[in-house]
């Protein structure tokens, strides 16, 4: 162990900014870092789960990083299965085709992350802050929503089938395209949005050329 322990901390800290070297050794050793700075952290497709196996088995123990900040961290493809991060700071963090299966994120800011084809099934998501988050293709299937923030999130291809208490979630502005809402129903409310502002931006032009040109008939009539 003493051997792997150098090469674990190279894997873990290449492209790593911020991060501080105490916590990182401390993940590493323990799988506990509460209120750790691991800030810009290079985690990418990293299993930093403990006693699991290339199968994704995992044994006694699940990581904690409560109130942990990991802002600009790179977790892509991370597997988090159950992993406690309650009051933890992950906004603009890169969670892109990341496992959070049952993962406990209860007041977790997760602020324009980058969500895409996130693995989000049962996730406690209550009073989490996913507003201008990527969430494109996520899977929420059955996720708690309870007073979420998901204003001006990007949803579309989202499945959030079966998601609980979406009524209470805050969804000001936010993307709705090939989504399959809670009641299974596909919300289309949003895809025609690009098209539309196109579409009004040609017509503006239109009627200014048009008052344009009657302007100079007149003036040279």
């Amino acid at each position: 162990m003493k051997c792997l322990l150098p090469i674990l901390l190279l894997v873990f800290s290449v492209g790593a900014g911020a991060v501080d070297e105490d916590d990182l050794q401390q993940l590493l050793a323990t799988k506990q870092c509460k209120k750790c700075d691991l800030s810009g952290a290079n985690l990418y497709r990293k299993n930093i789960l403990p006693n699991s196996n290339a199968y994704g088995k995992v044994g006694v123990g699940r990581i904690n990083l409560s109130g942990a900040n990991l802002s600009g961290a790179n977790l892509k493809k991370a597997y988090l299965y159950k992993a406690q991060l309650y009051n933890a700071n992950l906004s603009g963090a890169n969670l892109s085709g990341a496992n959070l299966y049952k993962a406990k994120l209860y007041k977790v800011n997760l602020q324009e992350a980058n969500l895409y084809k996130t693995q989000l099934y049962k996730a406690y998501l209550s009073r989490a802050n996913l507003s201008g988050a990527n969430l494109k293709t996520a899977y929420l299937y059955k996720a708690n929503l309870n007073k979420a923030d998901l204003s001006g999130a990007n949803l579309t291809d989202a499945h959030l089938e079966g998601a609980l208490h979406f009524e209470t979630v805050n969804t000001a502005g936010a993307i709705f395209c090939r989504t399959v809402m809670p009641n299974g129903l596909m919300n289309n409310s949003e895809c025609f949005q690009g098209v539309q502002g196109v579409q009004g931006f040609q017509r503006a032009i239109l009627v200014f050329m048009t008052q344009w040109s009657e302007m100079w008939w007149e003036l040279l009539r």
